[in-house]
């Protein structure tokens, strides 16, 4: 009884090999054109794009209570005008009750090395629209920041920290991702 399991796994590997063996040889005949090589990052043309991200890093880090943070660090060049509008201001939501949102820099390097930084004055910490319509979510905020002096050749950056001081619920934790867009 335990050869017939073994026969039939034996075989099955068999005919396995066989097809795994004869598949290169049959994609490399099937395919005669020329493989270019891939360019480097280097070589790419990004001239024509609004914006070109050069770091996105997210990092979560979860206490066995419930509480953690959530920290966010970016740096993007902008090219045109388009990627102006879309950046010149930064809006980052937070729940009140739960977390804290802290904005360590947003600031705009300049093509000649110069730097402006935003100041507390160009932050805005407002209630979501969505409590306006759903007045259960009335501790979802959002922190509006215009970039100041944001033109494009230049480099924008920011490094944010959301810190959960009262987790949903102890001992327990989960997350969600959004892509940026």
């Amino acid at each position: 009884m335990n050869s017939i399991p073994r026969a039939l796994l034996f075989a099955f590997l068999i005919i396995f090999s066989i097809q795994l063996i004869s598949l290169p040889l049959a994609s490399a005949q099937s395919n005669s054109r020329k493989i270019e090589p891939t360019k480097s990052s280097s070589d790419n043309d990004y001239s024509q794009e609004a914006v070109v991200l050069e770091q996105l890093k997210t990092a979560y880090r979860f206490e066995k209570d419930g509480t953690g943070t959530h920290e966010l660090t970016f740096r993007a060049k902008v090219q045109n005008e388009a990627a102006v509008e879309r950046f010149g201001q930064l809006i980052f939501p937070y729940i009140s009750a739960n977390e804290k949102l802290n904005i360590d820099f947003v600031r705009v390097r300049k093509p000649d090395g110069s730097v402006v930084a935003a100041s507390s004055g160009d932050v805005q910490d407002l209630t979501a629209p969505v409590s306006r319509e759903a007045p259960v979510y009335t501790d979802v905020r959002q922190k509006h920041i215009t970039v100041p002096g944001l033109r494009p050749g230049d480099t924008l950056e920011y490094h944010l920290v959301w810190q959960m001081h009262t987790p949903l619920a102890p001992e327990n934790f989960w997350m969600t991702y959004d892509f940026i867009k």
